[in-house]
């Protein structure tokens, strides 16, 4: 069985039908969804009144937006340096060296100015 996470639109049907009386049961067929699934998003609306639900906790990025500008502002200056050259005016320009080329390769390679 997939699991899907639902739409904030079909929270938002589902806390819809709910405050207008409808069943949980009855929501579910409509919906096409499991019972349990609405269950769980009626509880959530009624414990934090929100249609929405936490954010889950990650790992935090490595380098914020700011950071990711800087690196590609770098990179087109200097077009053909290499990865530790690169690497290495980053850390100047920011006066940083908690980040890894590791770092580096991959923003480059999702930004595609590899």
């Amino acid at each position: 069985m997939v699991k899907k996470e639902l739409s904030n639109e079909q929270r938002e049907r589902i806390i819809g039908a709910h405050l207008s009386g409808t069943k949980q049961k009855v929501i579910s067929a409509q919906l096409s969804i499991a019972p349990s699934t609405v269950n769980d998003t009626i509880k959530r609306y009624k414990q934090t009144h929100s249609a929405t639900p936490k954010k889950r906790p990650g790992r935090p990025k490595m380098l914020t937006d700011r950071d990711v500008r800087v690196l590609k502002r770098i990179v087109r200056e200097d077009r053909f340096g290499s990865l530790p050259v690169l690497t290495g005016h980053y850390i100047l320009v920011l006066l940083e060296d908690t980040c890894m080329m590791r770092v580096f390769y991959v923003i480059l390679q999702r930004k595609s100015l590899t």
